[in-house]
């Protein structure tokens, strides 16, 4: 008897799976005019998308307590700056002028461990510009790098970045980029 009732119990989730699955349909996702690489599921008329992938787009923390069932997505207001002798945006080839990274932040509601400044060149290669642990919190703050010795050698973006590590994680959240084209 114990066994029937097994076989129908995985029967029936087998076919209630199929059956949920067969009601979904993929949907494509795409951000700032540009396509994600997963995919997102329309089911009973709402859509579902992986929310790890919308906070890389979106530039945010998120946290998943699996105690409390809560997720938690913090927005905050990150604004970089590239500066040596001046502000700059754009460079040209072979510009090797030191430089400090400014980020001011704003509207964080969560608690950090640290803080990272990186740059990456067009083929990709990411260096660290400075990290910082974080021992007071705040809702705003400024944060600004030693000043850097860098060569733009080679045309394309570049990117500075900044992420930010929360109090009792492992992973790092990607939060503001600034694009720095080099040109001939």
């Amino acid at each position: 008897m114990k066994k029937r009732i097994i076989l129908a119990s995985v029967i029936l989730s087998l076919c209630g799976g199929s059956l949920l699955y067969a009601m979904t349909e993929d949907v494509k996702i795409w951000f700032n005019n540009q396509p994600l690489s997963a995919t997102g599921i329309i089911s009973d008329g709402k859509v579902y998308v992986p929310i790890n992938e919308l906070s890389t787009e979106q530039k945010s923390i998120v946290q998943w307590d699996p105690k409390q069932k809560k997720l938690t997505i913090d927005k905050p207001n990150v604004h970089l700056t590239a500066f040596g002798p001046k502000p700059f945006g754009q460079v040209s080839k072979g510009h090797k002028d030191p430089f400090s990274v400014f980020a001011q932040i704003d509207s964080l509601k969560t608690d950090l461990s640290e803080i990272k400044i990186t740059i990456t060149n067009p083929k990709n290669k990411e260096q660290v510009l400075a990290t910082k642990k974080v021992d007071e919190q705040k809702e705003h703050f400024w944060f600004v790098t030693n000043e850097q010795k860098y060569l733009f050698d080679e045309t394309g973006d570049y990117y500075i970045r900044c992420y930010m590590k929360p109090t009792n994680s492992k992973d790092w959240f990607l939060v503001s980029e600034l694009q720095i084209p080099s040109t001939n």
